[in-house]
Order: C-alpha cells, then structure tokens, then sequence
C-alpha cells in the first residue's frame, strides 16, 4: 500500500512532470524519505540543551564517541566528521560542491533545470537506485554491445529487464555505429518506455564520442520522446574527464538532453570514484534533469535517499568528508591535471602499441583468447629452429603459434582445439597474419600429430574448460604426461603452468628436465612460465 508521503511526492511529480511520473517504476512509485527524519533532526540541533536522541550514536565529551585507535587512523580529523551518520542525500557541502564541479566541467549545463546530486556508495550504487526508480520486469533496457558486465546484474538479475544491445562502434571500429543505434531506438520506441545506457568513455573500449556524434545520439532520443515513447536516458560517467583525443566531446552527453523533452529524463552518475582516484572511498553521485523543474527534482532526490536509507541507510560520512576536504584543497585541481597526464602518456603509448603491424594478425578473439604480449613472451622463452614442427594443443585463437612464426622459419605449425569457435578464430587470425595453419578440432590428450612436435607450446586453460576430463588438475597432469610422449627428442615444453605444484611431478616423472620457470601474475592469480625439455 502506498504511504501518504509516497503518494505527496508522486502527486507532486504528476502535476509537473506527468510523463516523468509514468516513468517510475512500481517500486519508484512506493518510495519516499521519512518526513520526520528532517524535521527532527533539524528541531532537535535547535533546541536540544543536553540531550539530542535523533543522532542514533553515543557521544562523549561534547564528541561522537570513539576509540583512540580507530581515530589514530584518521590524524587531524575531528570524530565529528568521520564517525557520525551522514544525511541519506548525503553531506549537503558535498553535494553543493559537485554541484558546482559539474557545472565547471560542463558549461552548456549552465541554465539547465538540474537537480542537486545525490550521494551514492559508488557508481554502481547509483546505477542500482535509477533501476530501482525506473525499471520495472519486462521493461527495456538498451545497452551498447561493448559493455560492463555488471549492467546484466543491475538491470537484468536485479529487476528482471530485457536487455538489449546496440552496436557501439561502426565496423571499422573508427567512430559510433550512429545508424545502428538510432535503428535500434527507432524499433525499440514504438515501447510507452524505453530505458537507454550512454556511457561515455565507454567501458570496456575507452570510446568518447565527437561532438558531432554526441548531437546525433541525443537526436535520436529527442526523437523517440516526439513519437511519444518515454525515454530515461541514464548517462553512465564513470569514467568522465579522462579524455585523450583533443576532438572528442569534452563535456557529458547529458549536457545535451538535460531539459530537452517533457517525455525524456535526463539522469547523470559520476563520482569521485574514478574522477579523483578515490576508487574505495565509494563515493558518487546521481542527478536528475527534467523539463518539470525543482519540483520534480526535490521529489526524486527524496525517492532516491529513500532508496538509499531503505538499503544501507546512509554513504560513509567519512569518504564523504575525505572527498569534500579534497576538492577544497588548493592543489586539488593541479594534482588531478597531473594524474591525467600521466594517464593520457599512457594511453597514447597503448595507442602506439596497438597501431605497431605486429598486432594486425589479432582479427578475432575467444573467451580467454591469450593476449599477444604472452603469446609473444611463450614463443620467445620457446626459441626458434628452422626444423621447427610446433604444436599447440589448446590453439584458442592461435596467438601462440603465429608468434611463433614471427621469430623465423619452421617446418609445421599445427593447432587443435575442443572448441570450434576458437578454431574459427583461428582461421581468421591467420589468414590475416597470412600464415598457414595446420588446424583440428581434437582433444589434448588424445591427439596424435602427425609428425613428432619439435615444441610444444600452449596457455592451457586456467578453469573451465577441462573437456572430458573431471578437474582441471587431472586435465594438465595427464597433458604434461602426453605431451612428454609425444615430443621428439630434444624437443621443448613450453607452457603457462597454472598448477605447478600439481603437474611438475607429472612432468618428471615423464622424463621432462625444467630449464625456464618465471612467476607471472595473470591478472588475479599467480601461474608460472615454464620450459621443460626431452633428453
């Protein structure tokens, strides 16, 4: 049943903004912030002599109670600011600061109706709260096809919305795919509702968009709100400001819808999460922008601390006061510039590396497809004979072996694979590295090249794909053993080795001598680079 506060705010959102009303999800439409939460509080800091029991903590000594050895971690902050409960909207300096960042950061919103942000415990956080305010099950949910991962746990797990894609890049992966998306919007806003995901730089590619492009995605949507569709465009910022490109748009793409249509909601996160490089301060943000004016923003910004107090009450007082403190700081603006520019350093050396001929080959990709760096290192650690007849019993992608073929001659690169789509893949890698590839679809363990293999080399899998095997540890045990068998005299073993404890044994007592073994961190675990050889 909904409360008669519930009912103020929808009622309030439905004189001014009626679109936006119908907008709301069945749970956005129950939310509310509990009246009496403000009003006491704010009695209370008025008229309370000795005693204030809406505070919900113990005091002490004029101070919020604490230990010395937790304040010890905090040198010159008052227990005040740190240990108290924040407000579920969040500090009110905090949130007119970032107010006032975002309109630094973006001058075209100068003038715009615009609410004041919310503090949210993360990006991700702020995700959640827009989905529970506007998405309902069944509802749509367009994402690009380049895409984070969590959005499926957000949107799809958490509210039972049907997700679907739009292509981000063109097919030459040089700009938007503009008329992909806006065939999408056009199929998709014939829906009362639509729900859109921007998310400029985009992750996982770093994408920003021109100007020019921006204009034509927020067009699109202008346009769907004129047919009459419902549109929440909830612009994804997480990564805002880490711009590279002097042509790209330097401003968020909700510069350009906020205020734009009675039938399109605007809604901004972004945070100091990953804008100052406080990523487990968990501090961000959401804003709302609607034609309806403060009005409707004062009643989302209470649905939204709703949501926030009905879940984890309140944002970390502390990271909030870390944050507030910093952008205050006189150097704030100079440190951040150089963070950035060691960061644009990096990115421009990333772009060099990626537009070096050696990596053309890298056509296609499969799951866990090894990237070239390894392969190159495991090709280079393998050594190159021009008798070379080179095996790699779990090819993927092929990387390894046509790495191998950059080092010099050789007699025979053969692949195998269980898995069709990596031998797919495979082809196609090395029809554009125009290497031949002697490729089959075979088991590890059970495959007999048809010549003995000089090398042996392969990343195996790290988990999942075992084939008929029932561990992986007796995948890699019983595959260090064939490939023992199988290896001409003098012949190489070289291999990622994710279980050494487990398969070293196997491999000499299959008669293998260790010459190489390097530490690798494989980015969340540790594996070891190895070289065994036959006698």
């Amino acid at each position: 049943m909904t409360t008669a506060l519930a009912t103020d705010l929808n009622r309030v959102i439905q004189n001014h903004a009626p679109h936006v009303f119908d907008m709301l999800s069945g749970l956005g439409r129950e939310l509310y912030y509990p009246k009496g939460i403000l009003t006491q509080s704010a009695e209370a800091k008025q008229k309370a002599r000795r005693h204030n029991a809406t505070i919900g903590i113990a005091r002490e000594k004029g101070r919020a109670m604490h230990l010395g050895c937790v304040m010890r971690q905090f040198a010159g902050t008052d227990p005040d600011e740190a240990l108290p409960y924040a407000p579920s909207f969040g500090l009110p300096e905090l949130r007119e600061k970032w107010r006032e960042h975002l309109l630094s950061a973006n001058p075209s919103l100068a003038g715009r109706p615009m609410s004041l942000p919310v503090v949210t415990s993360g990006v991700t956080h702020g995700l959640s709260i827009a989905s529970d305010l506007f998405v309902d099950p069944g509802d749509t949910v367009l994402v690009p096809d380049k895409v984070w991962g969590n959005y499926m746990m957000v949107f799809r797990v958490r509210r039972d919305a049907r997700i679907v894609g739009y292509p981000l890049l063109d097919e030459g992966r040089k700009g938007l795919n503009l008329s992909g998306f806006a065939e999408v919007v056009k199929a998709e806003s014939s829906r009362q509702k639509l729900v859109v995901v921007l998310n400029f730089p985009n992750n996982p590619t770093g994408y920003s968009p021109t100007a020019a492009e921006a204009q034509a995605l927020c067009k699109e949507l202008i346009a769907a709100a004129d047919r009459g569709c419902r549109v929440v465009a909830i612009c994804d910022d997480a990564y805002f400001g880490l711009f590279y490109d002097p042509e790209v748009f330097r401003e968020s793409v909700f510069t350009l819808l906020a205020g734009q249509h009675p039938a399109l909601l605007a809604v901004k996160l972004d945070g100091a999460t990953k804008e100052d490089f406080a990523w487990g301060l968990r501090v961000a943000f959401v804003t709302f922008s609607s034609t309806g004016g403060e009005p409707v923003h004062d009643a989302l910004e209470k649905k939204a601390a709703g949501c926030i107090r009905g879940t984890i009450s309140n944002c970390s007082h502390a990271s909030q006061r870390i944050v507030l403190r910093a952008m205050n700081d006189p150097a704030y603006e100079r440190e951040k510039r150089e963070k950035l520019d060691i960061l644009r350093a990096r990115a421009e050396k990333v772009r060099r590396t990626l537009a070096d001929p050696r990596f053309a080959w890298r056509a296609a990709d499969v799951p866990a497809s090894s990237h070239p760096t390894i392969a190159a290192a495991l090709a280079r650690v393998g050594g190159a004979r021009d008798d070379d007849v080179v095996w790699d019993p779990f090819v993927g992608a092929g990387a390894e072996l046509l790495e191998r073929a950059r080092l010099g001659p050789y007699a025979r690169l053969i692949g195998t694979d269980i898995d069709e789509r990596a031998l797919a893949a495979a082809r196609r890698n090395a029809a554009a590295a125009g290497v031949p590839l002697e490729l089959a679809r075979a088991e590890a363990t059970a495959f007999a090249p048809p010549q003995p293999p000089t090398l042996v080399l392969t990343n195996p899998p790290m988990g999942r794909r075992t084939g008929g095997h029932r561990t992986l540890d007796a995948l890699l045990e019983r595959f260090v053993e064939s490939a023992a068998d199988r290896l001409a005299p003098g012949g190489r073993l070289v291999w990622i080795a994710p279980r050494p404890q487990r398969t070293d044994g196997s491999a000499r007592g299959a008669g293998l001598r260790l010459e190489t073994s390097r530490p690798l961190d494989m980015g969340g675990f540790r594996a070891v680079l190895q070289r065994w050889r036959k006698p």
